[in-house]
C-alpha cells in the first residue's frame, strides 16, 4: 500500500486512465476552428475581395465604355438569377456525383476566369459574360462550401445555427 489512499482499490481507480485515454482520442475535428473551417473561410474571404472589388469598378468600368447605366441593371439582374438557379441546382449534382470538394474548387476558379474576361471587355456583351461566369461559379461554391463545413461544426453552437457558429 505504498503511496495509496487506504479506500481506493487500485483495478478501480481509472481516472489517471480516463485522462490518458482522451487525450489520445481527441482529434482535430473536435474542435470547431479546424482545416476545414479555416480553408473555407480564407479562401471565401479572397473569394468575396476578388468579385466585391469588381463590383465596385463596374459602374466606372460602363462609363468609361459609354455604355448607358441600364445595361448594368440588365447584367446585374442576369448575373444574379444565374447564381440563384445554380445554388438550387448545385446541391442536386452535388448529391449525384459526389465530388462536392471538386466543385466547391471549380467555383471558386471561374471567379477570377469571369474577372479576367471583364478586364478584357470592349464591351457589354463580353461583361456580362465575365459577370455571368463569376456569378454562376459563386452559386456553385455557396451550398457546397455551407454542406462541407457545417457537419464539422454543428455540434458546437446549435442554437446558432450553421452560418453562426464558424464565427462564435
Amino acid at each position: 500500500m505504498s503511496g495509496q489512499r487506504p479506500d481506493s482499490d487500485p483495478q478501480l481507480d481509472t481516472s489517471d486512465a480516463v485522462v490518458s485515454e482522451s487525450k489520445k482520442t481527441a482529434s482535430p475535428e473536435k474542435r470547431w476552428l479546424n482545416r476545414p473551417v479555416i480553408g473555407a473561410g480564407i479562401t471565401s474571404a479572397l473569394g468575396d475581395f476578388c468579385y466585391e472589388t469588381t463590383t465596385v469598378i463596374l459602374p466606372g468600368l460602363l462609363a468609361v465604355l459609354g455604355i448607358p447605366a441600364a445595361v448594368l441593371g440588365l447584367i446585374e439582374g442576369i448575373a444574379d438569377a444565374i447564381a440563384a438557379f445554380t445554388k438550387i441546382v448545385s446541391g442536386y449534382i452535388a448529391d449525384k456525383l459526389g465530388h462536392r470538394k471538386l466543385l466547391v474548387l471549380i467555383g471558386y476558379g471561374l471567379t477570377p476566369v469571369g474577372q479576367v474576361l471583364i478586364a478584357l471587355a470592349v464591351g457589354w456583351p463580353l461583361l456580362l459574360l465575365g459577370r455571368v461566369v463569376s456569378w454562376f461559379g459563386k452559386g456553385l461554391r455557396g451550398p457546397l462550401r455551407d454542406a462541407i463545413v457545417i457537419p464539422r461544426v454543428r455540434h458546437f453552437q446549435p442554437d446558432f445555427g450553421p452560418k453562426l457558429a464558424p464565427v462564435v
